[in-house]
């Protein structure tokens, strides 16, 4: 219907997409329009999305949608949202493509080892260079500098970032979900050589880790320690992630959320 639509007398192009014949990109949960910034042409597109949702029942989120102007005369931008009923969007939309394609590509590459074994700081790093790189450069080898911090790039849109995974905290929460394993002496063979071999004659959360220890156990022990301090005893760090474990969200979101970087949302 959108290619249809591009293709009437009444539709425009946006000035750079005319020659590749592009009007819109299509993401995983995501569609974005692109005409010329003039009032027939973005109402003849907004007709098109109407007779769609009529068709499919499916009502256009104007609390979801947004508009991105580009060099459009103030009087026209205005005609445009009365017309249409979105508001004009802020959102850095230079780089949605490349945060689409680190979410589903880089992002994904890595998400299965996150999930298993804790990452040592120097591949987290590399990963999040390469990340940068591609976010404000588009090439994986070409740094620049940094528009914006990357723990800040990292938080929840609501909070004025790109909806990005802290990989450390993200690596993190899977280590805190074997912790809480641990403390409840889970069913499985791992969990009982553990109890078996670390904690014969004490508890998860007064065990230590030794120089000659595992990557894996040094991590648990450190996140344990960390729990800890944050929450001001073992049993209030029980307590809040015993409500993780009975929450609608899983224990590993719910634990990523207590330890990523957090900002004030944005109004």
């Amino acid at each position: 219907m959108l290619k249809l639509a591009s293709m009437s007398f009444r539709f425009r192009f946006h000035p750079k997409c005319g020659a590749q014949v592009i009007s819109y990109l299509a993401f995983a949960d995501d569609i974005i329009l692109l005409s010329r910034g003039d009032r027939q042409s973005v109402s003849y597109f907004y007709q098109q999305l109407i007779s769609f949702g009529h068709i499919s029942r499916l009502v256009i989120s104007r609390e979801k949608s947004s508009i991105y102007f580009g060099r459009v005369r103030e009087h026209i931008k205005h005609v445009i949202l009365q017309d249409t009923g979105f508001v004009e969007g802020s959102f850095p939309f230079q780089y949605a493509g490349q945060v689409e394609l680190i979410k589903s590509i880089l992002f994904g590459m890595v998400h299965f080892w996150l999930s298993i074994f804790p990452l040592p700081d120097i591949a987290i790093k590399h990963i999040v260079c390469i990340c940068k790189n591609f976010l404000w450069t588009r090439n994986i080898f070409k740094s620049n500098s940094a528009l914006v911090a990357w723990k800040v790039v990292c938080l929840p849109k609501k909070e004025g970032g790109l909806g990005l995974f802290d990989i450390k905290a993200h690596n993190n929460s899977f280590i805190a979900k074997q912790l809480w394993n641990i403390h409840l002496k889970s069913d499985s063979v791992w969990i009982q050589w553990i109890h078996y071999y670390y904690l014969p004659n004490v508890s998860i959360w007064d065990a230590l880790s030794q120089r000659t220890s595992s990557p894996l156990w040094k991590s648990i022990i450190s996140l344990k320690d960390q729990f800890v301090a944050a929450c001001g005893s073992h049993h209030q760090a029980i307590a809040l992630m015993h409500t993780w474990s009975g929450g609608e969200l899983s224990f590993t979101a719910q634990s990523y959320d207590f330890l990523h970087f957090k900002c004030d949302p944005v109004s």
